[in-house]
């Protein structure tokens, strides 16, 4: 198989994977988006209406986001030019074609990868303008690279600040002269306009999006690195290892995003290219190393794609089985139908996105209640927890909530506070308006 063909597999392997839960939710009968952040980013635009809140600029936030195009096939591609960018930033730095291919298929098979690419997100478009940038500056081209390093803070302005800080830290591990050091200031100039614009435009850059994770989808999390993964990326990261001021300086970084990509997702998102790099090395080294028992070596290499594959296979079907259902999607439109624009939803913080995406009404809780209002996350445990109804009412009241949502996991949470659940069963002041196999809609008469 000769390099464009195997370039051209890898690509449409790629594609395939990406698409693979989506692929499994419409042979279950399920066409509806995944429950992410993507139904967030259809909704709002500028201007979160529904929770009153001023958003961060995005280019992004000016286009119609609200369909199969934009949400589903769009991140698709822009997953598999990542991939071809990828490819062509290795060849650039002469690496070999075996250790590119290892790379670009432990790359394309970690869980984070298929989870930024799967569907509309904000900081997925960084990340090809990041590798393009990174291109160009390999490629000499300096002037032409300007512009996806400027374009960078007006598509997601958060991570484009790690976009920006890999990029200085490539060119300083890259750069043979000054030219490319000069980018840089282009990039900085266009984070600090777009700085300027946000606060033009009344949002406040210190709102910064801190999330609490999981960092092993081996282990529960939603986006995270596989086990393997990381086993074969330090091993890697032991066999290039070199002495010297700016290795440590590389490894020091490297080691402090990983830890710090548990509170951003977008931080993930990019550590997992920089890890794919060394576990692809490794897995290379293992493949060509000199095993005094040939058996032990088979068995070893074959547990490592196993291992691979079997997280891949289990995360795109984890994937493919979550929130909604129809009958969720169904529960939300009784809602819709039966409710007030000024009337909110009560439901646990991972529902936030799609309820008020499907119901078109605001909710009391969703996963950007921390960095806007977190006094809001007190306030909810109080109000899961509490069996006193005359402060559970003043809260309703007070926020507008009308309507309970309460599906499975939802149901396990309020299960173990032993408090709002008690008193929807036994108040007259609650009223059970709609029931189906996964869903409660409760509806609260003052």
């Amino acid at each position: 198989m000769n390099e464009n063909t195997k370039i051209l597999m890898i690509l449409l392997l790629t594609g395939a994977l990406i698409l693979s839960p989506y692929a499994l939710r419409i042979f279950q009968g399920n066409p509806y988006t995944i429950n992410s952040e993507a139904y967030y980013n259809m909704r709002v635009s500028g201007k979160d209406m529904l929770q009153e809140r001023t958003m961060p600029f995005s280019i992004l936030s000016l286009l119609d986001q609200n369909n199969v195009l934009f949400n589903k096939i769009l991140p698709s591609l822009i997953g598999i030019m990542c991939v071809g960018l990828s490819i062509m930033i290795m060849k650039k730095h002469n690496i070999s074609e075996k250790n590119t291919t290892a790379i670009t298929l432990i790359l394309i098979s970690s869980p984070i990868f298929l989870y930024t690419f799967l569907d509309l997100k904000y900081f997925s478009f960084n990340i090809i303008l990041s590798l393009l940038t990174i291109y160009l500056i390999s490629s000499k081209k300096h002037i032409l690279s300007i512009m996806p390093l400027a374009l960078m803070p007006f598509f997601d302005f958060y991570s484009s600040i790690i976009a920006i800080i890999l990029i200085l830290l490539y060119i300083l591990l890259t750069a043979k002269n000054y030219k490319s050091h000069h980018i840089i200031i282009f990039g900085i100039i266009s984070f600090i306009a777009a700085l300027l614009l946000n606060n033009y435009l009344g949002y406040s850059v210190s709102r910064i999006p801190i999330e609490k994770t999981r960092l092993i989808t081996d282990i529960g999390a939603e986006a995270g690195f596989s086990f393997s993964s990381i086993i074969l990326a330090i091993i890697g990261m032991i066999l290039l290892w070199e002495k010297g001021l700016k290795n440590l300086l590389v490894y020091t970084l490297i080691t402090l995003m990983f830890a710090l990509s548990i509170f951003n997702t977008a931080l993930k998102a990019y550590v997992n290219f920089i890890l794919a790099v060394y576990a692809g090395f490794a897995f290379v080294y293992l493949t060509r190393r000199k095993w005094s028992i040939q058996i032990i070596k088979k068995v070893t290499l074959l547990l490592i794609i196993c291992s691979i594959l079997f997280t891949t296979i289990l995360y795109a079907t984890r994937l493919s089985e979550m929130k909604p259902t129809p009958e969720y999607v169904d529960a939300l439109r009784f809602i819709k139908n039966q409710s007030f624009k000024n009337e909110a939803i009560l439901s646990s913080i991972e529902n936030g996105y799609m309820i008020s995406y499907y119901t078109e009404r605001g909710v009391f809780i969703d996963e950007k209640t921390n960095i806007y209002e977190p006094e809001r996350i007190f306030i909810y445990n109080n109000l899961t927890t509490s069996r006193n109804l005359e402060k559970t009412e003043s809260i309703l009241k007070k926020y507008s909530i009308k309507y309970i949502f309460i599906d499975k996991s939802f149901r396990q949470k309020l299960e173990a506070d032993q408090g709002l659940l008690f008193i929807i069963e036994n108040s007259q002041k609650f009223k059970n308006i709609y029931k189906n196999n996964d869903i409660e809609v409760w509806m609260y008469i003052d």
